[in-house]
């Protein structure tokens, strides 16, 4: 017969599972297998960023929140469309794609992208000013379009997970999707995420952040930077939470997104190492707040936490992901550098820090 002890601590894992599916994930209580050692939504990854998934070699890796996802989403995304110049930067050209041409031709240019080509998920892609990418989730067939000029990460992680550093954004409504299945689209100033719905998102360039979103169809849910503020464009809902348009009071950190366009624009400007560095800093206060709450959620004490605890822990891990990826998305975006360095290993022990599964003592 199990003891108290092991009898509580039970109920707090199935308390703590049942948390983390509220996220859209699984929870193994067996531990992570090698299968699962995918990069985490949030890791800083690619473009001279290591990857915060991979660890210290020379310690047990910690298990992890959400790592038993199902064998579907762990299938490729592909491009379904490809026109115009898409080039994978972090990949290299094949040995014959050089015949021909002179050293260095095409030192930087990447791996260019075709139809129905594996979009490498670790990779940042270049699109030329005409190009246009089409990419589909195999589980949910949802599709994600994106345009240049620009620069963006489809598939992060091979989960339904976006970043768009610069360029345009466009979803449509899968005909899959499921409870949980939510997207999130990374920007350099804010974070969306939805369900059943459809957008349309333009980023500016490194020199104007402004970003403008344009809700075609159902709901999403914005979460702003440190640094940024929302204006909406139109007067229905201003200042009304539960309006067509949003813009009232944000609910756990999110803001409605739908019926009314909204442009998010930087508080001040800004140049891209402070900005990073602010942002690394949002991101490791948020982190660490989410693992306290996790920490208390699985920490032996008579009885079992209230369940407001596993509610404030879901609400933390959800901001702690969206500023660590916003943070790992301005990271990419600068010049390999000291600088750089130093702020992805705090980036690195941020994203560690929300995403371990704390163990009871």
């Amino acid at each position: 017969m199990p003891s108290d002890g092991a009898t509580r601590l039970g109920g707090v894992g199935a308390l703590a599972c049942a948390a983390w599916a509220m996220l859209g994930a699984g929870c193994d209580r067996s531990g992570p297998s090698a299968a699962d050692a995918s990069p985490v939504p949030g890791a800083p990854s690619g473009s001279g960023v290591a990857s915060a998934a991979s660890g210290d070699a020379s310690r047990p890796r910690a298990f992890r929140w959400g790592e038993a996802v199902s064998a579907a989403a762990r299938l490729p995304c592909r491009a379904v469309a490809a026109d115009g110049d898409v080039r994978a930067e972090d990949v290299a050209l094949p040995g014959s794609a050089h015949a021909g041409k002179a050293p260095g031709a095409d030192a930087g240019a990447g791996l260019a992208l075709g139809l129905a080509q594996e979009i490498p998920v670790d990779s940042w892609l270049r699109l030329g000013p005409t190009a246009r990418l089409v990419a589909k989730d195999p589980r949910t067939t949802r599709e994600t379009t994106f345009r240049g000029p620009g620069r963006a990460r489809p598939c992060v992680g091979r989960r339904e997970e976006s970043w768009v550093a610069s360029g345009a954004f466009e979803s449509v409504v899968g005909a899959g999707e499921s409870p949980g299945s939510e997207e999130w689209l990374v920007t350099p100033l804010a974070v969306l995420r939805y369900a059943a719905a459809g957008l349309r998102v333009s980023v500016g360039s490194s020199a104007n952040r402004s970003t403008s979103v344009a809700p075609v169809s159902g709901l999403a849910f914005l979460w702003l930077a440190h640094d940024a503020r929302a204006r909406w464009m139109t007067d229905a809902g201003a200042g009304d939470a539960g309006g067509k348009g949003g813009g009232g009071a944000a609910v756990d950190g999110w803001e409605r997104v739908a019926d009314a366009p909204v442009t998010i624009e930087p508080i001040a400007p800004v140049a891209p190492v402070p900005g990073a560095r602010t942002a690394v800093e949002a991101c490791t206060a948020l982190a660490n707040r989410s693992h306290e709450l996790a920490t208390t959620l699985m920490a032996p004490s008579v009885g079992l936490p209230d369940a407001s605890v596993a509610a404030d822990a879901v609400v933390a891990r959800r901001l702690a992901r969206a500023a660590c990826a916003v943070a790992a998305l301005r990271l990419a975006d600068l010049p390999d550098a000291p600088a750089k360095d130093a702020l992805a290993a705090s980036l690195k022990d941020a994203v560690e820090a929300w995403t371990a599964l704390p163990s009871p003592e």
